[in-house]
């Protein structure tokens, strides 16, 4: 018959949690911080305790951020928070742009007034709050998260109320999804050129409303995604010239996120020879792109020393 376990062996389980080498630094002398709190005035809890939530949440949150490159963390770890960082930047501007220009063209031309219904705020602040998401993230802003966080509840909102086939709700939350979970899990730190990242919005923002103008002068069936699969591969191949091995892991997993997206549209309906050959195209080049930015990523992660020594 085994012994129960004492509120000492409770927190040694719970501080597995942290990563190396901060668990084998830091296990004692926080087992015996939580004990000594734990039980100034409670001796006997000691024997049959169990740590309580806000211990359990504090601990959770330093394994996070020790994963994520906090102080004490690995190097390892330090380019997992990078790359986390650049899952949030690149993915909320590819939303960002969209949004604003879906906005400014429902304040210029709001459509017959009888269309009303809950759609139309919702939208309004969907683009609002994906601009606010990026602007934070950008500049650091302590409320980067709180942002993050009430545009994640509305895709999930979305998402539940749709009536549209499981399959393709997934694949098209997903890479909504995960640049917002990014944008919650790292700490807000201000970019180093924070203008060339609204360089970007603003060269995103005009690529994509001069989209449909494009399709009626070019013979090719252009759509938002096909032109997101270029820009991924673009900073994508920079990633590898630069040896920028964060920015080359955020490209592979947004990459894998969009792939889907593009594929679904061939899969389900197929369409005009043109619309077909440009899927297909933005297809091929950015599954190639995204294999070739996880090979250099995974590299340079090996490169690294292990978090042991």
């Amino acid at each position: 018959m085994s012994a129960v376990p004492t509120l000492e062996d409770r927190y040694r389980r719970l501080l597995r949690a942290l990563p190396e080498p901060a668990r084998s630094r830091w296990a004692d002398e926080m087992t015996d911080t939580y004990l000594t709190a734990t039980c100034a005035h409670d001796p006997e809890f000691a024997e049959f305790g169990s740590p309580d939530l806000a211990d359990r949440l504090d601990v959770w949150g330093l394994a996070l951020r020790l994963r994520l490159g906090g102080p004490g963390s690995s190097a390892r770890a330090s380019l997992t928070g990078a790359t986390v960082r650049w899952v949030a930047l690149l993915g909320t501007l590819a939303a960002a742009a969209p949004a604003a220009l879906a906005q400014l063209a429902r304040t210029l031309d709001p459509g017959p007034p009888w269309v009303t219904g809950w759609h139309v705020p919702f939208n309004t602040l969907a683009a609002v709050l994906a601009v606010a998401v990026f602007g934070c993230l950008v500049h650091g802003s302590v409320v980067a998260r709180a942002t993050a966080g009430a545009l994640l509840a509305l895709h999930l909102f979305a998402a539940i109320t749709t009536s549209a086939p499981i399959g393709s709700t997934v694949a098209f939350l997903l890479p909504a999804a995960v640049p917002l979970l990014a944008a919650l899990a790292v700490d807000p730190v201000r970019v180093d050129r924070p203008g060339w990242w609204w360089a970007g919005a603003l060269g995103a923002l005009l690529l994509v409303g001069g989209l449909p103008y494009l399709s009626l002068l070019a013979p090719v069936w252009l759509t938002s995604d096909a032109v997101a699969a270029v820009g991924l591969t673009v900073v994508g191949a920079v990633a590898v010239v630069r040896t920028a091995a964060p920015a080359a892991g955020a490209v592979a997993v947004l990459g894998l996120l969009t792939l889907p997206v593009l594929l679904l549209p061939l899969v389900v309906g197929g369409g005009p020879a043109g619309y077909v050959a440009v899927q297909a195209g933005a297809v091929a080049l950015l599954a190639a792109t995204t294999v070739v930015c996880a090979v250099t990523a995974v590299r340079a992660v090996r490169r690294l020393p292990s978090p042991r020594t």
